[in-house]
């Protein structure tokens, strides 16, 4: 009797899968520091989570937890399938390979950052992320509009998820210019594309001002860009800075967080220089939420005016303003030590010295390859590294980038190059065996 291998490794497959979600499942979920933002509802949170969650408290009561973590699981599960078959069918992967690719993409879940069972938005956001990504690479390899358009929609509760995926405009743009290179017949349609493009972005917008009326009756969108740039400028602050800020509540500010930060504790640039124990970038990785959370943040909100405070969106608008201020004559007065920082940042994001060579490295020569050849494989290497390296840049301006769950996205991209490529070299040795046959 003959045996059927691929029949039984996809029957294998499938109990894997079940094992993994029972496993999921019976983990349970919790919650951490963060989430309690979400679950209140905050304004510094996007809008999709905190919905979601307020929807399976309505349907679940108290037990919405058990709710939301059966929709993340199930959510999760369906992300991934629409990605590895996809890649399945589009790639003609062998069936192991699949198998091996879906196992890489799964890891999030059981091994390196148990996302299903945490309340926070990387359950949501990595399946969104790479159903987004699906459609995004048939719209490039097969040059086709209707894809990118859907690509496009699927941005839309990805970014109002996670603000990390704003990043996704600026490939949203090399593409469209890309289309209108290689599809000069359709230029006219791509004027479409641009249009509804250009929708999704004001759409998205509106959506989160009007979020936050209903909620905070202020018709506005809370950016947090000034709170988390401020990590970078106080770590690089002296008290000689005093002399630049001229407002009496921006240097009553100044002064406030530098006392917890510069002589109470020491989370500055001037201790980790003196010490040499420390870990250079490493320290101020470290010290990042140290200062934000227990300097910038609790002494910005001792500063907002009754008015505001009594209302948690007009609080947050005044402390980024306030901080976004402060921040930016801290950053300007240093600028040479930030730049450093941030390139120091991306580097560390993109796996530090030696594999952040390798990386720029790759994505030169298959940017070569497929100008010169228009080969499908070294576009889509090309795509996903040009991807995976728009995300560590907005990463490294605002945030550490050596936390995990900022960089999962990345390792599904990377996963999925290497699956790719690998069966692309096994079809090539499969042929290249069968040519020598013939031969013979």
């Amino acid at each position: 009797m003959k045996i059927n291998k691929d029949k039984i490794l996809r029957w294998f497959s499938y109990f894997v899968y079940s094992l993994i979600v029972l496993l999921v499942f019976l983990n349970g979920i919790y919650t951490t520091n963060d989430s309690a933002s979400y679950i209140g509802m905050s304004s510094m949170r996007s809008p999709v989570y905190p919905l979601l969650i307020k929807l399976f408290y309505f349907i679940g009561g108290n037990n919405y937890q058990i709710w939301l973590l059966c929709f993340q699981i199930i959510f999760g599960t369906f992300g991934l399938y629409v990605f590895c078959s996809f890649v399945h069918r589009f790639f003609k992967l062998e069936y192991w390979l699949t198998f091996l690719l879906s196992l890489s993409l799964l890891a999030p879940y059981f091994l390196f950052g148990q996302i299903a069972n945490i309340v926070m938005t990387e359950a949501i956001a990595y399946p969104l992320f790479l159903i987004a990504i699906r459609f995004l690479i048939e719209s490039v390899i097969d040059r086709r509009m209707r894809p990118f358009i859907i690509y496009l929609f699927c941005c839309i509760p990805l970014i109002m998820t996670r603000g990390q995926f704003l990043f996704l405009y600026f490939i949203s743009i090399i593409v469209i210019t890309y289309l209108f290179i290689y599809l000069k017949e359709k230029r006219k349609k791509l004027m479409r594309v641009v249009i509804i493009f250009i929708s999704c972005i004001i759409l998205t917008n509106l959506a989160e001002r009007s979020y936050n009326y209903i909620l905070f009756q202020r018709f506005n969108k809370v950016s947090l860009i000034g709170v988390q740039l401020s990590a970078a400028g106080f770590y690089l602050s002296e008290k000689e800075d005093m002399k630049l800020f001229n407002d009496s509540t921006e240097l009553r500010f100044f002064k406030s967080v530098l006392q917890t930060t510069h002589i109470e504790n020491n989370w500055n640039r001037e201790y980790d220089k003196k010490t040499p124990t420390n870990s250079g970038f490493g320290y101020y990785q470290m010290v990042y939420n140290k200062i934000i959370w227990g300097a910038v943040y609790p002494e910005a909100k001792k500063i907002v005016p009754q008015p505001e405070a009594h209302n948690d969106l007009r609080s947050w608008m005044y402390i980024n303003k306030l901080t976004t201020a402060v921040s930016f004559k801290l950053i300007q007065q240093h600028w040479k030590e930030f730049v450093s920082i941030y390139i120091t940042n991306v580097l560390y994001g993109l796996g530090y010295k030696h594999y952040s060579f390798l990386f720029f490295m790759l994505l030169v020569v298959f940017l070569v390859v497929f100008l010169r050849f228009q080969n499908k494989y070294a576009l889509l290497y090309t795509l996903l590294l040009i991807i995976s390296l728009a995300n560590v840049l907005l990463i490294a301006l605002l945030e550490p980038t050596g936390e995990y769950r900022y960089l999962i996205y990345n390792d599904a991209l990377y996963f999925a190059l290497i699956i790719v490529a690998l069966n692309n070299w096994i079809s090539l040795l499969k042929n290249k065996k069968s040519q020598t046959s013939e031969i013979q």
